[in-house]
């Protein structure tokens, strides 16, 4: 693991002014973490505009294909998030670029649809839609259709976070995928609907980092 750039990173921060009263006890997270935009952009992974739709789309596919039983769309973005995120925190880069918005029900990935119909015109992963009887508020399941083929897109090390998160996190239930990426410090400290900063994960407590867990991908 990358452990040494928490560190070196949080005070580069610091002295660019992202980190303000860092030592003050009394100084909410919020305050003390901005978003962090004079510096996006640098690693050419955190930047606005558009995605790298290829690896984000071969990273839906390659978890709808992980799990026996259809995937719902909760379920199918938290795994993505910490995926990236997860990734980033150890390797100062995501692995798809992909951009994330906080919503009421966790962290969502901008660019899902787009990737769905990729998924679909290239007969890879079929969406179904399921009523819950009030026409109103329909789930999504996910289906696979053609087995993935992840070492033509991702490196060994990707691959093996994907594989690394969905052991820790695939059988969980979407409300409790939900509940704990409400734990999570870069949700926390985003504005609502807001794109949620990838450098807040050097800012994680114990419940969601992956730096000093013992079983963290990596090790």
């Amino acid at each position: 693991m990358r452990t040494e750039l928490v560190p070196e990173r949080r005070r580069q921060y610091q002295n660019g002014g992202v980190i303000t009263d860092k030592t003050k006890a009394d100084v909410p997270l919020t305050a003390r973490v901005y978003r962090y935009k004079s510096m996006r952009g640098t690693d050419g992974f955190c930047k606005g505009g558009t995605a790298l739709m290829d690896k984000f789309a071969g990273m839906v596919h390659y978890f709808i294909g992980k799990r026996r039983s259809a995937l719902g769309k909760t379920v199918l973005y938290k795994l993505c998030y910490f995926s990236d995120f997860d990734f980033y925190e150890l390797n100062e880069r995501s692995i798809t670029g992909m951009r994330y918005h906080k919503l009421t029900h966790g962290p969502a990935p901008s660019d899902f649809d787009a990737a769905m119909r990729y998924l679909e015109a290239q007969g890879l992963a079929r969406e179904e839609m399921i009523n819950n009887g009030d026409g109103i508020y329909p789930r999504y399941k996910y289906h696979l259709l053609k087995e993935a083929d992840p070492e033509r897109t991702f490196s060994r090390e990707e691959i093996d976070m994907m594989d690394w998160v969905f052991d820790r996190y695939g059988k969980m239930t979407a409300v409790a995928l939900s509940d704990l990426s409400h734990q999570d410090i870069p949700w926390k400290i985003t504005e609502d609907r807001e794109e949620i900063p990838y450098e807040a994960v050097f800012f994680r407590n114990k419940v969601t980092s992956v730096r000093d867990d013992g079983e963290t991908a990596g090790d």
